[in-house]
């Protein structure tokens, strides 16, 4: 009873956010025997190593246009407070048309190479903070740059900008660091690391959130960094609050936020565990019962409209979560068995839902955007058309780091090393 007067207030406080509710409805077409466990027990879901070589990738397919469906719907959790003005170039932007808005750049931490900061993207992302009106980035770690600032991009002025210079490879030394929060000392900011799919911006505390500890050596710091803690950012205050908690699931999982009951969704190999940010505590954990079928570093996406979460192995294998919102032990991930379209390949990469267009998209790959309605489970490609007078192009997205701007009804993406770390704004439709 506790938990469902608990889902009900969050959805009528939802209701008063967006002046209004809808009704969802869902057409899932999912395997039906396959069910949640009410294991309640806190074993580790941390079968996977930490790291390990990556790479992305999906198939060019060909241009076709999205079938249109009509339905009332729980609105966007991310719609916008009126006080956020629109930025005239990306609201007005024509279907299916990407703007590039330039080299990304950063701070490069004293003493490293010039450069490698941009780094920052790689085997990482950034979420969008609706809250403040911009996207929020941490990231870096092995293999790739020691940048550990957090950047956010100013929808004003179209540009990343670090909250904080980063940590100069001087201090990057293991008489600086904190082993337990895998901070440095002289800071208190955390290490680089890759964050995957693995942050969040809270509802109630309207902090940034890293839900995976430190990770391996880089090129200024020559010792490991692993541990387990969970850094929470209070962004008005510009200040790193770290605890050292044995959180269950392994560091290659993949979250997201349940506004109703304002508490982190995570998806493990084994285990669904479910962390409140607002007491610091891991509240439960239980089997899934899909082990061997989900892999490492992959995206789960919140589908407002029927209250469900995607999580995104592969174009062809997506899983439905249903959380119960009575006892979440006895929420459900199963596979869809009706996926159709344009079905992409994919490795690691990332998707954010379109509350405008109610699709989840992403995976950019060689100017290809691919667009996935979970209510027909059909996919979608589109050849991105942009401005082709420079040598410029959309290209391929760098892991994970896509989301949604609501306001003005575009994705924010950044591109790879290859195509010179530029980035984009694309609109799928207006």
């Amino acid at each position: 009873m506790t938990s469902c007067l608990r889902s009900l207030t969050g959805l009528l406080l939802l209701c008063v956010m967006l002046n209004g509710c809808g009704a969802g409805s869902s057409d899932s077409g999912t395997i039906p025997n396959s069910v949640g466990s009410t294991d309640n027990s806190n074993i580790d879901d941390s079968g996977n190593s930490n790291d390990s070589g990556e790479s992305d990738g999906s198939s060019e397919v060909e241009d076709s246009e999205a079938e249109n469906y009509e339905e009332e719907s729980v609105e966007n959790v991310n719609q916008e407070p009126a006080e956020f003005a629109q930025t005239p170039l990306l609201a007005t932007l024509p279907d299916n048309t990407a703007v590039d808005l330039g080299v990304y750049t950063c701070e490069d931490p004293q003493g490293d190479m010039e450069g490698r900061c941009g780094g920052i993207t790689d085997y990482s992302g950034f979420v969008y903070d609706r809250h403040r009106h911009q996207m929020l980035q941490f990231g870096g770690g092995h293999a790739t740059t020691m940048n550990n600032s957090v950047m956010a991009f100013d929808f004003a002025t179209l540009t990343w900008n670090n909250q904080y210079s980063p940590n100069s490879c001087e201090d990057m030394s293991e008489d600086n660091f904190n082993s337990e929060t895998q901070t440095w000392l002289s800071t208190g900011y955390p290490s680089a690391r890759h964050t995957y799919d693995l942050m969040i911006v809270t509802e109630t505390t309207k902090q940034f959130l890293l839900l995976r500890g430190g990770g391996s050596w880089g090129y200024c710091a020559d010792f490991e960094m692993y541990g387990n803690a969970i850094s929470h950012y209070d962004i008005d205050e510009n200040q790193w609050d770290v605890s050292p908690i044995d959180y269950p699931w392994t560091g290659l999982s993949a979250a997201e936020l349940d506004p109703i009951d304002d508490v982190v969704v995570v998806v493990g190999p084994h285990k669904i565990h479910i962390y409140d940010p607002n007491s610091g505590e891991v509240t439960a954990s239980f089997s899934h019962n899909q082990s061997g079928h989900l892999s490492y570093s992959k995206n789960l996406v919140y589908y407002p409209p029927t209250d469900t979460m995607y999580y995104f192995v592969d174009g062809g294998v997506v899983f439905e979560l249903v959380i119960d919102r009575e006892d979440v032990t006895n929420s459900t991930l199963m596979p869809l068995n009706g996926i159709n379209g344009d079905i992409p390949e994919m490795i690691e990469t990332g998707f954010a839902y379109d509350s405008s267009n109610q699709i989840i998209g992403g995976g950019v790959r060689d100017g290809v955007f691919y667009a996935f309605d979970p209510v027909t489970q059909k996919w979608v490609s589109r050849t991105i058309n942009y401005d082709n007078a420079g040598d410029v192009h959309p290209g391929t997205q760098a892991f994970h780091s896509i989301d949604y701007d609501p306001i003005n009804n575009v994705f924010i993406y950044i591109t790879g090393l290859a195509e010179g770390r530029h980035t984009w704004a694309y609109k799928y439709k207006n």
